[in-house]
């Protein structure tokens, strides 16, 4: 629920040339427990005196440190402050993060009476045809992700289940029930979340260099055509290999589509924007498992397929919706 709200409480603290590098920090963070929760499954739930509900419980002791550390050390963000109508207090965060840029800050008046309304956020039609546009891609981006990993764990728990014509991949032949996952399973998880980190510094680097619009074509477009290779017959560790180089892509056009919601809409709905894309994009999450689990048990290449035209529909989509963001100030309202 609040994972989104990092993303729009970092980039409402720094200015114009630092929002994708304050996301990249928060990215290399989320990749930091991605691996140590990976590397912890290895230890836990194999092991019969810890299992899944060991894991579970250790993986959720750190929530309670972290509502510690964010309920003592985090002040509210000042632009946040400011369309609230408490200028003052804005003011006041300012000079506790930074004494000289409080001196030389002047903040103009940007009440809203409205943050947070639903129709504020589909009104004018610009808006609506924009927040339509990156939800759906936003979905498909977590669709096409899932869906690398759900493919690469099935044949993770189906050995030898590949049937290939020469080097492709024709069908799968999925035993009618599934092999318990191993230490050596979890550790390849394990690296296969390096695929995080990867696409931190992808991401990173093309939102700043090229800018983020291109940034999320180029990427939703290499993810979408490189899961073909999916299709060809390789070992384990081949596999292994090239589902962490797609991921990559893939987990990075997520990525800058997090950056780019936070920066096109003004503060008084930025968290509402950022929190309906996030909740529109979770139909993806449901709906790919029914593709990378029984669709590729009968057919490996309709699977692949369906991932593959939904990641070329996805780069359309951007195309018509969205504008580019990079070096373009945040606003707070519609008026300042």
């Amino acid at each position: 629920g609040g994972f989104h709200v990092c993303y729009t409480y970092a980039i409402e603290f720094v200015s114009t040339q630092y929002r994708a590098r304050a996301c990249f920090l928060l990215f290399i963070a989320h990749f930091l427990g991605l691996f140590l929760g990976s590397l912890l499954a290895v230890f836990t739930i194999p092991n019969p005196e810890f299992g899944w509900r060991g894991y579970l419980f250790f993986t959720s002791l750190p929530c309670f440190l972290v509502f510690i550390v964010v309920l003592l050390t985090c002040p509210e963000s000042p632009r946040y402050l400011l369309v609230s109508g408490n200028k003052e207090k804005a003011l006041e965060v300012i000079k506790s993060l930074n004494t000289e840029a409080y001196e030389k800050t002047v903040l103009a008046e940007a009440e809203v009476h409205s943050r947070g309304s639903i129709r504020e956020l589909l009104t004018p039609t610009a808006r609506l045809i924009m927040i339509a546009g990156v939800s759906i891609s936003w979905m498909l981006m977590r669709f096409q992700n899932l869906g690398i990993t759900l493919l690469f764990f099935e044949d993770l728990q189906n050995p030898g289940a590949q049937r290939c014509d020469i080097f492709v991949r024709t069908n799968s032949a999925y035993e009618k029930s599934c092999s318990k996952l191993v230490t050596e399973d979890y550790i390849m998880n394990t690296i296969f979340s390096s695929s995080f980190l990867v696409a931190s510094f992808i991401s990173v680097f093309l939102a700043d260099f090229i800018g983020r619009r291109k940034a999320l074509l180029l990427l939703t477009l290499t993810s979408s055509t490189l899961m073909a290779v999916l299709l060809l017959c390789m070992s384990i560790n081949g596999l292994t290999a090239v589902a962490i180089f797609v991921k990559s892509f893939a987990m990075a056009s997520v990525m800058v589509i997090t950056l780019y919601v936070n920066e096109i809409f003004p503060t008084y709905i930025r968290s509402l924007a950022s929190g309906v894309g996030d909740c529109v994009s979770r139909l993806g999450l449901i709906a790919s498992p029914f593709v990378a689990q029984f669709v590729s048990k009968s057919s490996y290449p309709l699977a692949v397929s369906i991932y593959l035209v939904c990641g070329y529909l996805m780069a359309a989509l951007l195309a018509l919706t969205i504008e580019e963001t990079r070096d373009q100030r945040q606003v707070d309202s519609d008026k300042t």
